[in-house]
């Protein structure tokens, strides 16, 4: 399967490069904004930005319901783009 890094807590840009070329992983996604329905995400790859990312949403709801900050479903906003996450 894809491996993905989650990291909250981030929210310079510069920053957010920095960390996704040290995690070691193919895209990391930074959680900027969320509640038990939706979560404000970033994406990066170690090299730039990548918007958005079905398959990075789907880790980011997994990662909220083990967190205990969902249940059920969030919408996961990436930019202009929007998916529904059912965890």
């Amino acid at each position: 399967g894809k491996q993905f890094a989650i990291v909250e807590g981030a929210t310079d840009p510069a920053e957010m490069q920095r960390i996704a070329a040290s995690s070691g992983q193919p895209l990391t996604g930074f959680i900027l904004n969320a509640d038990s329905s939706t979560a404000e995400v970033r994406f990066f790859s170690p090299t730039k930005e990548k918007g958005s990312s079905d398959s990075g949403a789907l880790v980011v709801g997994e990662h909220m319901r083990r967190a205990g900050r969902i249940d059920g479903k969030v919408l996961v906003q990436m930019g202009e783009e929007g998916l529904e996450v059912f965890a």
